[in-house]
């Protein structure tokens, strides 16, 4: 599996626990200091449609990659956008079309930017610097995707304890990419 040391991943357990606000609170505190890029990459997979909110629509092709421009819309990259991202591209892939998914979208993102990602499923195909999963105090109504990978998560948080400051100070970026604050005593 290829190591990508520039991407940060995020992904959670179920809905509405925080993925994008962390997002947001990551960009606004890494981006005082370099550029960083955004993307929310979502996976289609049969059944699991409760799970992507408003960005589910149609998927006609393989997958899609849109650059998102809108700073002032109501979507999540949108949001990221506001919150410093110096690009936001949003991927929607088939599953079984997420390595063509991410291969164009390492051709669209300039390789020296880290990069913070939204997903639960690209951790099955890349091993990012760091994978933060969010999870509630009560592990229920896993969404399939997180199971697949919720042992790979260098940094398991549960968002019913945590503050997004916390979160913020668990992670470094140095020239290197993203890695854990060796440092932060918990």
């Amino acid at each position: 599996m290829e190591v990508f040391p520039n991407i940060l991943l995020v992904g959670a357990t179920r809905k509405h626990l925080g993925k994008t606000h962390l997002i947001c609170s990551l960009l606004e505190h890494f981006t005082s200091e370099k550029r960083v890029n955004a993307v929310k990459f979502i996976t289609y997979y049969d059944g699991d449609d409760a799970y992507h909110g408003s960005e589910l629509e149609p998927l006609s092709a393989n997958f899609d990659i849109r650059e998102e421009t809108n700073i002032s819309g109501k979507k999540d990259s949108s949001a990221m956008l506001r919150s410093g991202a110096s690009k936001v591209l949003v991927v929607r892939s088939k599953v079984e079309h997420m390595r063509d998914a991410f291969l164009n979208l390492r051709g669209l993102l300039d390789v020296n930017i880290p990069v913070i990602v939204e997903s639960n499923s690209l951790r099955s195909i890349i091993e990012p610097g760091i994978f933060v999963m969010l999870r509630p105090e009560e592990l229920t109504d896993t969404k399939n995707s997180a199971t697949r990978v919720f042992d790979e998560a260098d940094i398991v948080i549960c968002m019913n304890k945590s503050r997004f400051d916390d979160i913020v100070s668990l992670i470094e970026l140095t020239d290197k990419g993203w890695k854990k604050n060796e440092n932060r005593k918990d």
